[in-house]
């Protein structure tokens, strides 16, 4: 994604359109909501019936085969308007299906690794800027220095998915994690088969205490809400970089989008480390 949304200022310059990226922005981000959609009404379905440790290596590690295919397709196919959107689309819902995955799965091994998973995916939003710098890409670029740039993407989807590889078959320090996500989803295949009056015969038991009346803490849902804002607020800044300046402002206003997200969340990790912090949850 980080790719895909670095490359403002090289369709600005070759469609001369600045409205062209605004609409790049809205077809990566627009699967967001329909993957979680999916995810919320089929993968407790799909854990149940081919178990966890078969149904996280393809969305951890297939599915990144098909981000890199898919970049692949996007450096050799013909870069027409409706190319590249339809190339965003794809790469949002691919990418967001890995991203919520990815936080699902680390947060099942343990809740404090979700900073640093969180970290992990803006920081690989900024290896387009190295690689921008060494490759000198530039938005009056070729494409064959397009197609340089957009080839690492392959690349390290291919690392990635070797590594995870090696953990998934030749350790077992996913196996805890597989395990508790089984259970997970099939407490709430039985809650679900219980509400729609399906007699299970087995008695589900929460997996946690929410709340005493059995509710969703109203904090929970203020959190949420504040999320929404600031995710909205921080794409609505990403789609107006190239409404300033010229088409070099843009890739670098885009890069330095990409930069400084990482940036907030490196400090935000040492202020999570505060004494106050340490001792509990402010709510």
């Amino acid at each position: 994604m980080g790719f895909y949304l670095s490359m403002a200022g090289f369709y600005v310059a070759n469609y001369q359109s600045r409205l062209f990226f605004l609409a790049m922005v809205f077809c990566i981000f627009l699967p967001g909501p329909v993957v979680w959609f999916l995810q919320q009404r089929f993968d407790a379905d799909f854990d149940t019936r081919y178990g966890a440790k078969v149904t996280y290596f393809f969305r951890l590690v297939a599915v990144q085969v098909i981000i890199a295919c898919i970049s692949m397709f996007w450096v050799l196919t013909s870069q027409t308007p409706y190319m590249v959107l339809g190339i965003g689309v794809l790469i949002g819902f691919c990418s967001q299906a890995v991203l919520s995955s990815a936080m699902q799965f680390v947060a099942t091994m343990h809740p404090s690794l979700t900073a640093y998973a969180a970290s992990g995916f803006l920081a690989g939003g900024t290896i387009p800027v190295p690689i921008f710098f060494l490759v000198g890409f530039q938005p009056n670029s070729d494409l064959q220095k397009f197609g340089m740039v957009v080839m690492v993407v392959p690349a390290v989807c291919f690392v990635a998915c070797a590594f995870l590889g090696y953990l998934h078959w030749t350790t077992t320090i996913f196996e805890s994690t597989y395990d508790r996500l089984d259970e997970q989803s099939t407490q709430e295949v039985l809650r679900r088969n219980d509400s729609l009056g399906n007699d299970t015969g087995i008695d589900t038991v929460p997996l946690r205490l929410v709340s005493h009346e059995g509710e969703v803490p109203a904090w929970v849902w203020i959190w949420c809400a504040y999320n929404a804002v600031s995710v909205s607020m921080n794409v609505s800044l990403m789609a107006l970089v190239a409404f300033f300046g010229d088409a070099s402002l843009a890739q670098t206003l885009s890069l330095s989008k990409l930069f400084m997200d990482f940036i907030g969340a490196a400090v935000s990790m040492a202020i999570a480390r505060m004494p106050c912090f340490q001792r509990g949850p402010w709510h």
